[in-house]
């Protein structure tokens, strides 16, 4: 037996159990994004359409750029807490060490 989905395609209507072919049909008409929501009955949870390979892949054989809705994560800028303290500007982490030090005496 073939795998089977469903999808959530708003917060009333759900659309299946349907086979791969199906899907992708509806994914070449654009019904189907990256951020859809898709029952996996072979797992049975729900995944986002582009977590799933063999949904993402479709995504971009259809839909080239919108397959791709998940980017890669970027480390964050540091903050300025945690950006080094020079003797004349102090981080307020180092602050908040110096507070609890003179606290403990």
């Amino acid at each position: 037996m073939s795998n089977l989905y469903t999808l959530q395609l708003n917060q009333t209507v759900k659309l299946g159990p349907m086979a791969l072919g199906q899907l992708e049909e509806m994914i070449r008409q654009g019904r189907v994004k990256p951020s859809t929501l898709i029952f996996t009955h072979h797992t049975n949870r729900w995944h986002l359409a582009a977590t799933l390979p063999e949904i993402h892949e479709l995504l971009d054989k259809h839909h080239p750029n919108r397959g791709r809705a998940i980017p890669p994560k970027t480390p964050p800028e540091p903050e300025e807490a945690e950006k080094p303290s020079s003797p004349h500007n102090p981080s307020k982490k180092n602050m908040k060490a110096g507070l609890a030090i003179r606290l403990l005496k």
